[in-house]
């Protein structure tokens, strides 16, 4: 090769007539010209930088990737990560945890709303001789306990008082009789059912309520309690009729099963029978029974966290709005005295100073139970003309045309309006609500469309007209804002004098 074309400085052995810029290419040259091309032996390098004989490694340059990668499912979602294995991981079970924390929670509050409530059932008597409880006007009760029904044992009592003969009556003694079996701590009346003269049959806690008539065996009875005292009183065939037409209802709404028993009150003497016929094994077997109960239920006591459920809001229907008679709080028919002035420009306010009530049924019972106070101790009717109660109603008392006993030598002239409640702050403290303040001014327009009352009337409280502390503080306060409040104009007149 000339030295013109030897870059490489490298001289051939044989003649390169068969040898370019490119090297030799055998595929291409016949055999004869292949074998004229150079071997590798055959060269002689001599200083060459740009050739290479064989495989030259220039730089070997390893990059390993520790590429974990962490998946898990949980709840349908799909969770990956390929930085943070260790994050991931952590994450993972917070989520669990929280997942199974929120599910817990979904669960409680699904069973909390779930859980069926205790109603009282209706068995269907539409009869005028039965009673439920709206209709004698019942508190509520305490609390409830649903009864396992249907039950096999029937238990007959009596209330061992006077027996009643008429509805008004027996209503009276109804409530009397909650009344006192409250205080007993018993949570609502006792039995399940009560019976008055001429066949009336009140719903007590009612068919499918756990009653507290005979001691421990409550959960397994319907209790049925005669009013009036059997050991002189008689039963009237209306009474017998209309038990066994209750007795067959209950059958056949599944209360009773058919072939029900009967039994005196005096069950303690059946359940010691009982166990005195039992065997050994099964007074055993019975008190192991009772231990494993008692411990379940303390384990459920210890580990349940409790929680009161939403009161149940009391029913506050009333026959009318606002205006109720006497005849709607079952007071009691009394003859006083008509008022000798008309229209009367008089008001005076007292307050009763007894327990506040905020529903009608309450304030009914609280009516009656001021009428029964002055009745009994006092001697005569209910002081007021009308009775504004807690839940904004005005109650009648003696009325409009009725003279009052609320304020001597004025009783005549003027009209009463007391407030339940005591408005003293030092005791009672009672507050007066807008709804009563409200109602007051509807009866006083009452009063006067219908001619009772002069529309130039004037209002104060009992203690502006003597030494006393009624209407109390925090009613007074409230008076004064009325515009027809003034202490001053009829103050030391007689009732000749008011309308001289």
């Amino acid at each position: 090769m000339p030295d013109s074309e030897n870059k490489g400085d490298f001289n051939l052995v044989q003649s390169n007539n068969a040898v370019d810029r490119a090297g030799c290419a055998p595929a291409v040259f016949p055999a004869e010209v292949f074998s004229q091309c150079p071997r590798v032996e055959q060269l002689t390098v001599t200083k060459s930088s740009r050739v290479q004989v064989g495989p030259k490694f220039i730089s070997v340059t390893q990059h390993i990737t520790n590429n974990e990668v962490v998946k898990g499912r949980i709840l349908g979602l799909d969770l990956e990560s390929s930085r943070a294995p260790r994050r991931c991981r952590a994450s993972v079970a917070v989520f669990t945890c929280w997942t199974l924390l929120v599910a817990c929670c979904l669960s409680g509050l699904l069973m909390y709303f779930i859980t069926p409530s205790i109603k009282r059932l209706d068995i269907g008597l539409n009869f005028f001789w039965y009673l439920r409880r709206g209709d004698w006007q019942a508190m509520q009760p305490y609390t409830m306990t649903h009864l396992n029904i249907p039950v096999r044992l029937v238990v007959f009592g009596h209330s061992a008082e006077t027996k009643c003969t008429y509805k008004r009556q027996c209503i009276e003694h109804v409530l009397n009789i909650q009344q006192q079996h409250l205080r007993r701590d018993f949570l609502d009346i006792g039995p399940n059912f009560l019976v008055g003269g001429s066949g009336l049959v009140f719903e007590g806690r009612g068919a499918n309520i756990v009653g507290a008539m005979v001691g421990c065996c409550n959960s397994r009875i319907i209790s049925i309690m005669f009013i009036g005292d059997y050991n002189i009183d008689e039963l009237d065939e209306q009474q017998i009729e209309n038990v066994k037409t209750l007795l067959d209802t209950l059958t056949k709404v599944g209360v009773l099963v058919e072939d029900y028993e009967i039994m005196e009150v005096p069950f303690w003497k059946y359940v010691i029978q009982q166990v005195k016929s039992s065997s050994r094994a099964e007074r055993v077997a019975c008190g192991a029974s009772a231990l494993v109960l008692l411990g379940a239920a303390a384990v459920v006591v210890y580990f349940t966290i409790f929680h009161s459920r939403e009161e149940a809001v009391e029913p506050d229907a009333a026959p009318h709005p606002w205006n109720i008679t006497r005849e709607m709080w079952l007071g009691m028919d009394v003859v006083n005295d008509p008022v000798k002035f008309r229209p009367l420009r008089l008001v005076i306010i007292n307050h009763s100073v007894s327990p506040e009530c905020h529903s009608f049924v309450r304030c009914a019972v609280e009516m009656r139970n001021l009428q029964d106070y002055f009745l009994n101790h006092k001697g005569w009717d209910l002081p007021y003309n009308f009775v504004i109660g807690n839940d904004g109603r005005v109650y009648e008392g003696r009325g409009w045309a009725i003279a009052g006993a609320h304020h001597y030598g004025l009783n005549s002239c003027s009209l009463g309006v007391g407030f339940i409640g005591d408005y003293r702050p030092d005791f009672g403290n009672t507050a007066v609500t807008a709804l009563q303040a409200a109602r007051f001014h509807a009866l006083m327009q009452d009063g006067i469309r219908r001619g009772f009352l002069d529309p130039d009337f004037v209002v104060v409280g009992a203690r502006d007209f003597n030494d006393g502390e009624s209407p109390g503080e925090n009613l007074l306060r409230v008076m004064l804002t009325w515009p027809h409040y003034d202490k001053d104009r009829y103050y030391n007149k007689s009732c000749a004098q008011i309308y001289s």
